[in-house]
């Protein structure tokens, strides 16, 4: 014996490699790289992904960059300047904060309106609904009476 019988009475067979798709003697007609072979439209996703992501990290760096290099230059300009900056830029703040009060107030004014007009209606119609069903009954009652 050449050590291939294995004792079922059949030739031990040498396993294929996991992977190979095997035809007629050709070499194979493709490899998979797994048990779920990726597709080109997922080679393409990953690909638009890495290059959509390195152009932002450029951009972004490159916004870093021209900031801090603005900053820099613009730094004295804006250090001279400043006793017109600091008192502007309070009194617009101050402005703002009025302006923002006054919408809030307003929105809060017609909410209250508006709550109270529905609860006004609410309660006519409430009592339009019980005088009508109380003819209504008023009717009905009299009709049964002989």
């Amino acid at each position: 014996m050449d050590g291939r019988y294995n004792g079922t009475g059949q030739p031990h067979l040498k396993k294929q490699p996991r992977g190979t798709i095997i035809g007629d003697g050709r070499p194979p007609f493709r490899r998979l790289e797994g048990p779920y072979p990726e597709k080109s439209t997922q080679l393409m996703g990953i690909m638009a992904l890495f290059v959509s992501s390195g152009l932002l990290f450029i951009i972004s760096g490159i916004t870093v960059v021209t900031t801090v290099l603005g900053l820099i230059c613009f730094a004295p300009i804006i250090i001279i300047t400043s006793p017109i900056w600091v008192p502007f830029a309070i009194l617009l703040s101050l402005v703002v904060a009025g302006v923002l009060s006054l919408c809030v107030f307003g929105l809060v004014a017609a909410a209250v309106v508006d709550l109270l007009v529905v609860q006004v209606l609410m309660k006519r119609l409430r009592l339009l609904a019980y005088e009508e069903l109380f003819e209504r009954n008023q009717k009905i009652g009299a009709s049964r009476e002989f």
